[in-house]
C-alpha cells in the first residue's frame, strides 16, 4: 500500500490548495552535519543580547550541503 501524503490533513489548518502545486522538493546527494564548538569562538559573532544554547558545555553549529 503506497502512502499519499495528500491524504493527510488532519493536522493543516488550512485546506490544501484547490490548484496544482506550484513547487517540488527533492533532495538528492545531501549532506548534514552538526560540529561542536568552543563557545569562546562563536561568541565574537553573537549579538550582546543573545546567549549561545550550550550542550555539555559546547556550542553546536549545523551545516547542510547539497551537490
Amino acid at each position: 500500500m503506497k502512502l499519499n501524503l495528500q491524504d493527510i490533513t488532519a493536522h493543516r489548518t488550512a485546506p490544501l490548495p484547490k490548484g496544482p502545486w506550484m513547487m517540488h522538493h527533492k533532495y538528492q546527494n545531501l549532506i548534514c552535519m552538526h560540529i561542536f564548538v568552543d563557545p569562546k569562538a562563536l561568541s565574537i559573532d553573537v549579538p550582546g543580547p543573545l546567549d549561545l544554547d550550550l550542550y555539555d558545555g559546547y556550542a553546536w553549529n549545523g551545516r547542510k550541503g547539497a551537490s
